[in-house]
């Protein structure tokens, strides 16, 4: 005899908030933390905060698109003021050096 499964949104929500899926967001985010600061550029300047020492990773409760059924997650953010620079580059720096955007791609498996 076959059974015939019915999902529980409750469960399925429950899940999605869990201590365990949150630990396991965080741990991908420390992998992206780690590989980001090894590719980071550095300066000899001693001047103002350093990019690849300004890596943080965050618990995040993801609401984009689960309007009603929140997930967790993790962030990835640098908190240099000068990271969108060294992201997507300016008149100062033309060069980009897309870390964030490299990093996505590693942990996608999209390449480095």
């Amino acid at each position: 005899m076959a059974g015939q499964y019915l999902p529980s949104k409750a469960g399925w929500d429950a899940i999605a908030m869990s201590p365990e899926i949150q630990a396991a967001c965080m741990a991908v985010a420390a992998e992206g933390k780690a590989f980001a600061e090894s590719i980071s550029p550095r300066s000899d300047d001693d001047e103002g905060t350093p990019y690849a020492e300004s890596f943080e990773v965050n618990p995040k409760a993801i609401t984009e698109g689960f309007r009603f059924n929140p997930r967790v997650g993790a962030e990835l953010r640098n908190t240099a003021p000068h990271a969108a620079a060294v992201e997507w580059g300016n008149k100062q720096r033309p060069s980009a050096d897309r870390v964030i955007g490299r990093t996505e791609d590693f942990l996608t498996g999209g390449g480095a």
